[in-house]
């Protein structure tokens, strides 16, 4: 059972506007070492947040969830399990290796062999071959239709250099990576910083925009100081109990959005929850806009299924349950437990807020939770 799910608002704080002039931007992502900085050492967001800055993709995903182009100039469904790219020219690795066809299959190729052990094998396991049909041009045959094709190769198709790779070995390689990305890898702190450089032959014009982007490593509980005495220029994802304060403060500006995100509930289909009546009377007895206030100081909105505001498949006509205290009790009754019942839940720490909002409001329809 799906009780509840809840899209939060992205938060990016930006110290003033001296941002935009720095030749060195400082960021704070996470809040200790990521697992790895090349696809094949990891599959995590905190990780990817770097690997995307040192690598490419065939296909870009820009703001607004469209595909464009990337390192692949075009591309075409062929027949029903194979896809054509055409790739982009006079495109180099940082190291001066040159981007082609070869680049693409050899990058596939290694990321579904068992023996790499690459963190993002599970995505592109549908990938049958990859034939190259000229220097810059490739033919992805595939086990089977696959929807969802073009979107794996976005984030997590980053190219590697096949001669780099094969000199040196994955294990050097993860150390120290080389890409086709807008920044270069220079050193990796750890417990620190990750520190990268401008790639000033970069073939999307006018990017990027700072010489050195740093990424640094800091408790959450930092972020916010560090900010506020100048020692980063970004932090993103931040809690939203740290809003007013950053509004109050003509040194600090907060960025907003809604992002592919959600809270979610689940609860086994069993016991009292095997009634429908039952799993309508949960949904219509948890006030969504208070969960939203508790857990994200109002940034959010509430869903009425498992799709996500501008996620594929989402039906935009489906409206969340209302809250109905009154409707839920007599759903309780049909179903024979106007009494109510006792059920059991895990939630993370990330949510405890909402858990305990969410352990409130049932029981005022008698449904005691053990949270």
């Amino acid at each position: 059972m799906k009780l509840k799910i809840s899209t939060i608002g992205l938060l990016l704080l930006l110290l003033g506007s001296t941002i935009f002039s720095a030749e060195k931007l400082r960021v704070v992502n996470f809040s200790s070492d990521v697992p790895g900085i090349t696809p094949f050492s990891s599959f995590d967001p905190d990780s990817y947040s770097v690997i995307t800055q040192i690598f490419d993709s065939m296909i870009h995903i820009d703001l607004n969830g469209k595909r464009v182009p990337g390192l692949a100039l075009s591309w075409k469904l062929v027949d029903k399990k194979s896809y054509e790219f055409v790739l982009r020219q006079g495109v180099k690795f940082h190291n001066g290796e040159e981007f082609n066809a070869e680049a693409v299959k050899f990058s596939y190729e290694k990321f579904i062999d068992p023996a790499t052990k690459a963190g993002n094998a599970w995505i592109f396991s549908t990938i049958k071959s990859v034939e190259i049909v000229g220097p810059y041009r490739v033919r992805i045959h595939l086990k089977h239709p696959d929807g969802m094709f073009l979107f794996r190769l976005s984030m997590f198709g980053a190219i590697v250099p096949p001669k780099y790779v094969e000199r040196v070995g994955l294990e050097a390689f993860n150390k120290k990576p080389v890409g086709t990305g807008p920044f270069q890898f220079v050193n990796w702190q750890k417990g620190s910083e990750i520190v990268l450089k401008k790639n000033p032959n970069y073939w999307q014009a006018n990017i990027p925009f700072f010489d050195e982007l740093v990424f640094k490593i800091l408790p959450g509980d930092q972020w916010l100081a560090a900010l506020e005495r100048g020692e980063v220029d970004v932090i993103t994802n931040v809690h939203s109990r740290d809003l007013a304060k950053v509004e109050a403060n003509p040194d600090l500006k907060a960025m907003k959005r809604l992002v592919l995100q959600g809270y979610w509930v689940f609860l086994k289909n069993d016991g009292p929850l095997a009634d429908v009546n039952v799993r309508k009377a949960l949904n219509l007895a948890v006030d969504k806009k208070n969960l939203i206030k508790v857990q994200g100081n109002g940034l959010g909105k509430p869903l009425a299924s498992l799709g996500k505001i501008g996620e594929i498949g989402k039906n935009p006509t489906l409206k969340p349950y209302p809250y109905n205290i009154e409707k839920a009790k007599k759903l309780l009754k049909t179903a024979g437990y106007a009494n109510g019942f006792s059920i059991k839940a895990i939630a993370i720490e990330q949510a405890e807020p909402l858990s305990k909002a969410l352990v409130k409001d049932l029981a005022r329809i008698g449904v005691k939770v053990e949270l």
